[in-house]
């Protein structure tokens, strides 16, 4: 929500937005319809956002608030309905393209009303803001809706409190993984996208880093779960076994996961605790690849947990080159919800 100024500089017509179908269980949580609304705001140039859906979740007479810094003048604010600001940031958006993510969030509830802190990380081109994001949430029925949203960047030199920014030790971990994982793709002797797709290549496109797709899964074993041969895009077999199913929540929801162990990793040295875990979910076919993607994960000391870090997501081999044979995606391990983090792909093919 980096446009404050320029929305109130510029003139612009009325902006008629997309309408598609959307996972309505999503009103049923707190989170589920915060997350909701970075997601429509969310999207590259030239992308027109689902104004449509964006209304539903929000009251009738919801309220966008804006703070304005300006150098050497005194704040002020600006009060919009939802018409006004469809009306005047839509076409901004569509215009220069727009990304808001979650950094960290606090939730108050009381009695069906509640009010969520949430630090954001707003991305236009190169640029980087960060702010707050103050909402007030009211329940009707089984579902929550938006009745006001009150925010503010770093304008100005106005910096975020430590404790709303992100683990810097965390996002040294990510990078570091990133690094490896360009180097890989970026080696014309070993990347998947073949010599000549690395000629140009200067790193693949991720999601920003989001700390809250690091979760910790409670495991629930499956010790008698028999071998199996697992379908992939070629004649290949690869035999595979349900180690466990894996179950964690994700901003407010519930989801579960089957893990899986490979007979042949079981044998060899140093992979004795590989498991598996592929997954597709809503950003496939639209920000990722569309026949899922991939978690490579290692067995906690403690047989009851497992950590999945959505950060740390991939895109199969063969999502670059037909050459590779890439286990299916089980249809067990479908998420329905999309996981807006790890390596995208709709920005490199």
């Amino acid at each position: 929500m980096k446009f404050q100024i320029l929305l109130f500089i510029l003139g612009f017509l009325p902006f008629l937005g997309m309408s598609s179908e959307r996972d309505s269980t999503l009103l049923l949580s707190i989170d589920g319809v915060v997350n909701e609304t970075l997601n429509v705001l969310t999207g590259p140039k030239g992308e027109d956002r689902d104004w449509e859906w964006f209304q539903t979740l929000f009251t009738d007479d919801a309220r966008i608030v804006v703070t304005i810094d300006q150098a050497n003048k005194p704040r002020s604010q600006a009060s919009l309905d939802l018409d006004r600001f469809i009306k005047q940031a839509g076409p901004v958006y569509k215009m220069r393209g727009f990304q808001e993510y979650e950094l960290k969030k606090t939730v108050l509830e009381y009695n069906g009303i509640a009010t969520v802190f949430q630090s954001f990380a707003a991305i236009q081109g190169q640029d980087t803001s960060y702010g707050i994001n103050t909402y007030h949430l009211i329940r009707f029925g089984d579902e929550w809706k938006i009745n006001q949203i009150l925010f503010a960047n770093n304008a100005n030199g106005v910096e975020l409190d430590a404790e709303w920014m992100p683990n810097a030790d965390y996002q040294s971990e990510i990078k570091a993984y990133r690094d490896t994982l360009n180097a890989f793709y970026g080696n014309p002797e070993e990347s998947p996208l073949g010599k000549k797709g690395t000629e140009n290549f200067d790193g693949l496109p991720y999601f920003p880093v989001r700390e809250s797709y690091a979760v910790q899964a409670r495991l629930e074993l499956t010790p008698n779960t028999e071998w199996f041969e697992m379908p992939t895009t070629t004649d290949r077999k690869p035999v595979y076994r349900q180690y466990a199913i894996a179950h964690f929540e994700l901003d407010g929801m519930k989801f579960q996961l089957p893990v899986y162990q490979s007979k042949r990793l079981m044998a060899k040295p140093g992979y004795e605790d590989y498991l598996f875990v592929p997954f597709t979910d809503h950003t496939n076919g639209f920000t990722t690849y569309g026949g899922g993607r991939y978690l490579d994960v290692r067995m906690d000391e403690n047989p009851e947990i497992l950590v999945l870090d959505f950060n740390k997501a991939y895109n199969p081999y063969c999502a670059y080159s037909e050459r590779y044979s890439c286990p299916l995606v089980p249809i067990e391990n479908k998420i329905n919800y999309p996981i807006l983090a790890g390596v995208k792909y709709a920005d490199h093919h």
